[in-house]
């Protein structure tokens, strides 16, 4: 069934910011989990999963959910995009903190180093989850 409400102007912004918020805590916890219960890698999933569950909650929930799911995935990929790998954006912004801290250039040979061995391992990475998702189709 459908249920159907309506904010003020108000409340709609503070229920973006409660659930930007409850979001962002639940993908920092998913992301630890990762690494303290082993059997929450079997719940990661890629691009193919993502198309599966967001054409499915298009079509059975609405596009008021859809779009709510897509709000999250954006989140998601903004909170990921700011942890200090090499290769991600958090890397950049880490190394300028150190620079900063420092008050020295670290060499660019060793950035680069760093920069192209964490994206070599993120598209490890993108390609293991590829294979997962389109294993788990079958």
């Amino acid at each position: 069934y459908v249920h159907e409400y309506y904010n003020d102007i108000g409340t709609a912004f503070g229920n973006t910011f409660t659930d930007f918020g409850e979001s962002s805590v639940a993908i920092l916890n998913g992301f630890g989990q990762l690494f303290t219960n082993p059997s929450s890698w079997s719940e990661v999933s890629g691009i193919i999963s993502i198309g599966v569950v967001s054409s499915s909650v298009l079509q059975d929930i609405g596009i008021g959910k859809f779009i709510y799911l897509w709000g999250l995935i954006s989140v998601n990929f903004a909170i990921v995009n700011l942890f200090p790998f090499p290769g991600l954006d958090g890397w950049q912004l880490l190394v300028l903190a150190v620079e900063a801290i420092a008050h020295r250039d670290i060499p660019d040979k060793v950035k680069n180093i760093f920069s192209l061995v964490g994206m070599a391992l993120l598209f490890v990475f993108t390609i293991f989850i590829l294979i997962k998702d389109v294993v788990g189709l079958l």
